[in-house]
């Protein structure tokens, strides 16, 4: 099991600060046990404010431009357009956190001064979506399974940005161009599913069962307003069924090896994929 220090940022009492504690300890080995994949032996969680969590958002994607952009030579095109927009990508993440974190249980996040990934959780964010202790422990596993993710995968933080410039460059359209959102996303909420039916029975990422108290109107309002949603549905559908024809092994393979990364067509059309990567399940 992954050791964690928890960081109290925002300075919340100590019954927030150990209702926290102990559903990322809940939630750790839960990851591990649904995802198959093994956590750092040591993290870091912070609880942080609404204003922090825009900050650190606003790090994540400045520091991920840039990690994109080290991956070109230099005097690229990719790399010199990746550079130009540090400052618009790291205004971009924070406008949309500003927006955004009414719905945020927790996230991973990266910066140069950290070095490895971080996860932040806030308790704003879980104070409108009613967030229960099932649902909370739900999430963390999601998050847990991003940092899973990542030991095996060290350049998935950035590696959206990367592909989409050199699919840019090399003038792809778009049913051709890879896609890392859905695989990540959608294998975090799989993950989770599965957590929450070996807590209550019931396989669902969503947030309120029967009986547990509503979100507030803004958390729904923004929930329903999110192109995220069809993203980690569509992605959960998609290791589904690589889960079904593969099983753990197969979603393994496809986070070790970018050449093996879906298309947008893919994705909605699994079998597509599975044909056409057929070796890959065999081990070749």
């Amino acid at each position: 099991m992954t050791a964690f220090t928890l960081h109290n940022d925002a300075g919340v009492d100590s019954g927030t600060y150990d209702r926290i504690s102990r559903l990322l300890a809940r939630s750790a080995p839960l990851a591990e046990r649904h995802s198959r994949l093994s956590l750092p032996d040591r993290a870091s969680v912070r609880i942080v404010s609404t204003e922090q969590f825009v900050s650190l958002t606003a790090d994540h994607g400045e520091y991920t431009m840039r990690q994109a952009a080290d991956a070109f030579p230099a005097g690229s095109g990719s790399r010199d357009r990746a550079l130009a927009e540090v400052q618009a990508c790291r205004d971009g993440f924070e406008r949309a956190a500003a927006q955004s974190w009414p719905m945020v249980t927790a996230a991973v996040v990266c910066r140069s001064t950290a070095g490895d990934p971080e996860m932040i959780t806030m308790p704003e964010g879980h104070a409108e979506s009613r967030a229960t202790d099932r649902y909370l422990t739900g999430a963390f596993a999601h998050e847990w399974t991003h940092l899973a993710q990542n030991k095996v995968w060290p350049a998935m933080p950035y590696a959206h940005i990367r592909i989409a410039l050199q699919a840019d460059a090399d003038g792809l359209p778009p049913e051709q161009r890879r896609t890392t959102h859905h695989v990540i996303e959608g294998h975090a909420q799989w993950v989770q599913r599965q957590t929450v039916q070996e807590l209550c029975g019931v396989a669902t990422a969503q947030l309120r069962l029967d009986g547990e108290p509503k979100p507030t109107k803004r958390f729904r309002r923004l929930k329903t307003q999110s192109p995220l949603i069809s993203i980690y549905d569509q992605g959960d559908a998609f290791i589904s069924a690589l889960h079904d024809t593969g099983g753990h092994p197969l979603i393994e393979r496809l986070l070790r090896n970018e050449d093996l990364l879906p298309t947008l067509g893919e994705i909605t059309n699994p079998t597509t994929w599975l044909e056409r990567y057929a070796p890959a399940m065999s081990g070749a």
